[in-house]
């Protein structure tokens, strides 16, 4: 059966003689968008229209954005049929880049899910044995109430602000992307934390490097070998809620905290709950300043071809100073979530010290220099970070019970297993290749009351999504009789593999 990609298509004041001259393009779960149309509303009852008349672009590209759900579309693409010009050129040029912007970055989203969620599950379940009495995010929450933090990036910027920062670092609390490290311990610039998310990365330092003063946090699936980089000073947290209630249900505690898919971001939420205030930024550019990707001490820079071809492929993006600046679809994605962020916050001053790369819209720009002399004229010197009593210290992690939760998942997911199989078996010997709604319902039922953390852990297994969930179940149901069983024997058969190699991974994670 030919499996066709469900499509969103954005038309600019497309008439209904234009739009019966494409109607062969479309399929009839694919989503039609008529903005500014002049000659009325599109209307055909085999496809679900969309129309968009206001005159405010910026309002547009919101409307758009509310249906561009990359789990229920596969793409988009503009339909134009007409020479759009004058006014309306330069409206219609803004509202498709900003959609191709908003598109990309929640695309890159849905990919660093597929491609690293693995990952992060397989480096906990390795990461676990050192996950064992460690700090707890509590510890820190409010803490350093109305202090200045500063999060160290390691965009290319970086460079010119270090003898600054080398000078006044006693009166910021200072938080260092891994990355960002080896320009900091260069310049004798001691970090009070050093945060590291990436399931990949290898560490910026040599074997505990790290100060006895220097906080290490690190998540829970990020690199062994990252982790067991430091052995002092860990608070172990997770970005993923989904590895977050796996790590629960396994008896494995970690505190969540929020992030925009970067370390940066997360730095800025850790930054948040200490109580923060001002919280500033260097380093951040988010964008290919003066052709570079980093900073000149960054320990794996990337080739010069291969940033002149993330420019040649990527964006611009307003700058720093006014200007435009290349970028490109990842770094967008984490310059919105920085803008959406600080769009919420009202408690707070935000500094971008960057002075350089891209703007970031809620952040008030000022020079690094100006920031160091206002701050040190009136806030003393930090104490360490870590000179305080800690009062929250978790309980040590009965590691023996691990295997017991392990156990009893792998009872669970064995009788959800049975199901699939026998649903399947009776399918495979039944002439009219007909699944019977009751061996459907066993099977679904088996599924669908798996704990939660357990459809997780099978779904990344097998990098589908298990159709556990009634939004699923719902869209399958939607099909034709012939279709639904055709779905249901796939699903099963899918399901099957998925929870048979979740099975097998389980049983080699147990500690020996």
């Amino acid at each position: 059966m030919e499996i066709k990609l469900k499509s969103i298509y954005i038309c600019w004041n497309m008439n209904n003689s234009a739009f019966k001259t494409h109607s062969n393009k479309f399929n009839k779960d694919d989503l039609i968008i008529n903005i500014n149309s002049n000659h009325g509303e599109l209307i055909d009852s085999k496809f679900q229209i969309i129309n968009i008349t206001n005159n405010n672009p910026d309002q547009t590209v919101k409307d758009i954005s509310t249906y561009l759900d990359i789990t229920k579309y596969d793409k988009w693409e503009p339909l134009n049929t007409d020479i759009i010009d004058g006014k309306d050129a330069n409206d219609a040029r803004m509202i498709f880049r900003k959609i191709a912007e908003i598109t990309n970055a929640k695309i890159m989203q849905r990919n660093t899910l597929l491609t690293r969620s693995i990952l992060f599950i397989k480096n906990f379940f390795e990461n676990v044995k050192s996950l064992d009495g460690q700090l707890s995010l509590k510890d820190f929450h409010n803490r350093f109430n109305n202090r200045p933090f500063l999060i160290v990036a390691a965009g290319p910027s970086l460079d010119k602000q270090l003898e600054a920062l080398k000078k006044y670092q006693h009166f910021f609390y200072i938080i260092a992307v891994d990355k960002a490290y080896p320009s900091l311990y260069k310049n004798n610039i001691t970090p009070d934390v050093v945060i590291t998310i990436d399931p990949l990365s290898i560490a910026s330092w040599g074997q505990d490097q790290l100060s006895d003063s220097t906080l290490f946090i690190t998540d829970i699936g990020s690199s062994p070998a990252i982790i067991q980089s430091n052995n002092k000073n860990h608070l172990f947290i997770s970005s993923n809620h989904e590895l977050h209630g796996i790590a629960q249900y396994f008896g494995i505690p970690s505190d969540l905290l929020e992030t925009g898919g970067s370390v940066a971001t997360s730095a800025f939420s850790f930054a948040y709950i200490c109580g923060a205030n001002p919280i500033a930024f260097i380093g951040q550019d988010l964008a290919f300043t003066n052709n570079k990707d980093h900073a000149s001490d960054y320990i794996n820079s990337y080739s010069e071809d291969l940033i002149k071809s993330k420019i040649k492929g990527g964006f611009t993006t307003d700058g720093y100073y006014g200007n435009q600046i290349q970028t490109d679809k990842q770094l967008l994605m984490y310059k919105y979530w920085f803008e959406g962020k600080f769009k919420l916050i009202k408690d707070r001053y935000i500094f971008n010290c960057t002075e350089g790369g891209a703007n970031i819209k809620g952040a008030l720009n000022i020079p690094f220099q100006i920031l160091c002399n206002e701050i040190s004229k009136d806030i003393p010197t930090k104490i360490p970070m870590l000179k305080f009593r800690i009062e929250n210290q978790q309980d040590a992690i009965h590691l023996e019970n691990f295997n017991i939760s392990i156990n009893k998942a792998i009872k669970d997911l064995q009788k959800a297993l049975d199901g699939c199989n026998k649903a399947v078996d009776f399918n495979n010997k039944n002439k009219q290749h007909r699944l019977t709604k009751s061996k459907i319902d066993v099977a679904i039922k088996l599924v669908k009351n798996l704990d939660y953390p357990l459809k997780a852990l099978s779904s990344n297994f097998n990098q589908i999504e298990l159709y556990s969930t009634n939004i699923s179940i719902s869209r399958a149901e939607e099909k034709s009789n012939s279709d639904l069983n055709s779905h249901y024997d796939k699903f099963l058969k899918s399901t099957a593999r998925a929870i048979n190699s979740t099975i097998e991974f389980l049983e080699n994670a147990k500690l020996k």
